[in-house]
């Protein structure tokens, strides 16, 4: 059995060729090594920053705490309010209503006065 490195440099020359033919555009050609690459080195890509390897793991690891107290923290209630809203049962005129801003008592004697 070859070695994962001798496989990939074997690929590499034959993409070469095919590019040399004019069989095969670089941009592709390219492409198609760069996972083969990235599976040899075994780089595993940072799911918060996207480099392989993570440029910063510090950082990104503070990033997903952060990100894991902000799904703790419940929605505002304003924000429920307008997702009831945009239900499907909900009809277009009783949410303009229900986001208009309602009279007081109030203002509706001063007014009728």
């Amino acid at each position: 059995m070859m070695h994962p490195w001798a496989v990939f440099l074997e690929r590499a020359d034959a993409r070469r060729c095919l590019v040399d033919a004019g069989e095969m555009g670089l941009d592709e050609a390219f492409a198609g090594l760069v996972p083969a690459f990235e599976a040899i080195m075994d780089y595993d890509i940072c799911n918060t920053c996207g480099a392989a390897p993570c440029v910063d793991p510090s950082f990104c690891e503070s990033c997903r705490r952060a990100d894991a107290v902000r799904k703790k923290i419940r929605p505002l209630a304003r924000l429920l309010f307008l997702r009831r809203l945009l239900a499907d049962d909900i009809s277009l005129e009783r949410a303009w209503r229900e986001l208009q801003p309602r009279a007081t008592a109030t203002a509706a004697v001063r007014e009728a006065a």
